[in-house]
């Protein structure tokens, strides 16, 4: 008698590698063949995968259509089949696939508006957590400020793109034009869930280049000469306000 695992794995392997053979030998014909059952339950666990990828991306969807996101669905389910249960968690590397696509080389800014849209995904799905403010560093003082690290928020993403993505994402959340977009723009954009919503906001470059250091690990001052070293004309209280604005640390480090 065969083990659970070796079902399991035969399963797996008529659903995602094309061999059908051993998983064949496991089914009882009943009215269909071994291989017709088999397919009618693969076609569905794709159908599923598919769907799963139509919510977490819905404007990936938009941009390419229906009928040919359901092809690249498929195609990404072959070479990426889930590993873990929840739904949700599935699709972390469809902006790498969309990268290696050949059918969307045509449309490069794809790769980041699937990186986008997961970010949206995990922020959503991310726990919990109360943001520090400016009033939380309050008591700080002034000589012990250069030296202070910071938590990130579980939900933040920076995203750097050569590509507007904050606005192609906007703009297909209606009936948006993409001929207004301009495409050479690049981009820095940050999701967070502060609350209850997920938030999406664009920043300057040397704002991103600064919450990258501080996201990282670097104290204020390490973070600082990083930056200036790119823009010297940073100012770091006023970047310091806006990152602690958008929610994006909860504690300082000890």
């Amino acid at each position: 008698m065969h083990s659970l695992v070796h079902h399991q794995t035969a399963i797996y392997d008529a659903h995602f590698n094309d061999k059908m053979q051993a998983a064949i030998k496991l089914i009882v014909p009943h009215g269909l063949s071994g291989s017709q059952r088999l397919n009618i339950y693969r076609n569905n666990t794709f159908i599923t995968l598919t769907e799963a990828l139509s919510i977490t991306f819905p404007v990936i969807n938009k941009l390419v259509g229906n009928d040919f996101f359901a092809y690249m669905a498929s195609e990404f389910i072959k070479e990426n089949p889930p590993l873990q249960g929840p739904l949700f968690e599935y699709g972390d590397l469809l902006s790498d696939f969309l990268d290696q696509f050949e059918p969307v080389a045509s449309l490069p800014y794809l790769r980041d508006v699937a990186t986008l849209e997961w970010a949206i995904n995990v922020a959503y799905h991310a726990g919990d957590a109360t943001p520090l403010s400016a009033q939380g560093l309050s008591h700080i003082a002034e000589e012990e400020f250069a030296e202070l690290k910071f938590s990130p928020h579980p939900s933040i993403c920076l995203i750097t793109s050569d590509f507007p993505i904050h606005e192609i994402w906007h703009g297909n959340q209606s009936d948006g034009n993409m001929d207004e977009i301009d495409l050479g723009d690049d981009v820095n954009v940050v999701v967070i869930r502060p609350s209850e919503t997920v938030e999406i906001h664009q920043i300057n470059p040397s704002t991103a280049r600064f919450l990258k250091s501080l996201i990282q690990g670097q104290n204020i001052e390490e973070a600082y000469k990083v930056t200036m070293a790119l823009y010297p004309d940073i100012d770091p209280a006023k970047t310091m306000i806006t990152i602690l604005a958008m929610g994006s640390f909860v504690t300082i480090k000890n």
